[in-house]
């Protein structure tokens, strides 16, 4: 895939709450983004680069992975795949980009070094990056060299520079085997404990059921 093309793969995510960055995998038909960008919402709306709106159902969440899956209403079959890159892909110092709306302007991608490609913080790995993170980023693909995904933008700590965090892959791997199993019309959460799909009446309750995600809200990029 061209790197041109990567703008046509990744969107915006807005709600009353504020907004977010998202990417589509034509191989699942599903939208990917992280589930503090979307807390409190089962509909979202995502936008496009030519600001084109699209209605989004939250359909599958990991509150402990931060990981959770949109499907839209929409004809997406004419974008382009994008593939997973292996999980071990990543070494110090390779390069990486972050593409995403970062607070909530036209997309950008900004690029960067591997610090670390598996940090431990609060006892997840995590990618750690130099390339800049900034509030709007969160949802957003990381892409190594090929264009491939190796991660998903989370976060940035607070009063600290050049240092952005991602979602190791692996983690995303882990929730999209369940998407055969998972009702698209309904929101659910997969739990950590179990692995096990459920139905919640209300993303709060659903985030109570689960552990809580490791980076604390306060470095949460919206």
């Amino acid at each position: 895939m061209e790197q041109n093309n990567i703008y046509q793969l990744v969107f915006k995510v807005t709600h009353a709450g504020g907004s977010g960055s998202c990417f589509y995998l034509k191989d699942y038909d599903l939208f990917v983004t992280n589930y503090h960008v979307v807390k409190g919402f089962h509909a979202v709306a995502v936008h496009d680069n030519d600001r084109n709106p699209y209605l989004a159902k939250v359909v599958l969440v990991n509150p402990s992975l931060d990981i959770a899956l949109l499907s839209v209403d929409g004809d997406f079959s004419a974008l382009p795949s994008l593939n997973l890159a292996g999980d071990n892909s990543l070494s110090i110092g390779g390069k990486v980009c972050v593409a995403g709306y970062p607070y909530g302007m036209p997309f950008t991608v900004t690029e960067g070094s591997v610090s670390s490609p598996k940090q431990l913080v609060d006892g997840k790995y995590y990618i750690q990056t130099d390339a800049a993170v900034n509030p709007g980023n969160s949802g957003g693909p990381i892409f190594n060299e090929k264009n491939e995904v190796v991660g998903v933008t989370v976060s940035k700590l607070s009063n600290a520079d050049n240092m952005g965090f991602g979602i190791r892959v692996e983690a995303l791997r882990k929730l999209l085997e369940f998407v055969e199993a998972a009702d698209r019309t309904a929101f659910q959460v997969q739990c950590d404990s179990c692995d096990e799909l459920k139905r919640k009446n209300s993303a709060l309750h659903a985030a109570k059921s689960c552990p809580k995600v490791s980076l604390k809200s306060a470095n949460r990029l919206h």
